[in-house]
């Protein structure tokens, strides 16, 4: 008689298993955003991808974005310089020892500059499209991921 107990408990413990992952299976059914920039309801970081240019409309000339970039992961950042003639940008991180800068600027003619430190002040000439490289510094420091803040403020 204790023996049926035994085996009465262990069957429905396995059967409250079961139960338990079947429900879970079904919340990994999470369909996908766009290939660009995937954004958690309640979370406001921006999780990238390498390959990722992320688009930034600037209020009244500025910006802040928290980004989550991965080991020795690049980030891009692009914006209309408008009839603004100056950047202001700075890279943020709680992490004092984060590996993170700017790369590069890309301007709108195709020209290249660079490379900056976690701050950058630029003359915006000529106006259209400018991209931001954030990436590490690869002669020193080691690969870093984590989260950090992009300040953007676009000056005449």
């Amino acid at each position: 008689m204790h023996f049926n107990k035994i085996i009465t408990a262990l069957g429905l413990i396995g059967f409250l298993l079961y139960g338990c992952a079947d429900s879970a299976k079904q919340n990994n059914n999470i369909p996908p955003t766009n290939n660009y920039i995937t954004r958690q309801a309640a979370d406001p970081v921006i999780y990238s991808n390498e390959a990722d240019t992320i688009h930034i409309t600037l209020v009244n000339g500025k910006a802040r974005l928290k980004i989550h970039k991965g080991e020795r992961s690049h980030v891009n950042f692009s914006f209309d310089s408008q009839d603004y003639t100056k950047l202001n940008a700075n890279l943020n991180s709680n992490d004092s020892l984060a590996n993170i800068r700017f790369t590069q600027i890309g301007m709108p003619d195709g020209n290249m500059d660079g490379p900056f430190d976690r701050a950058i002040n630029y003359d915006l000439s000529p106006p259209g499209k400018y991209t931001l490289f954030v990436g590490e510094n690869q002669m020193a420091g080691d690969p870093w991921g984590g989260i950090f803040h992009l300040d953007i403020e676009l000056s005449r």
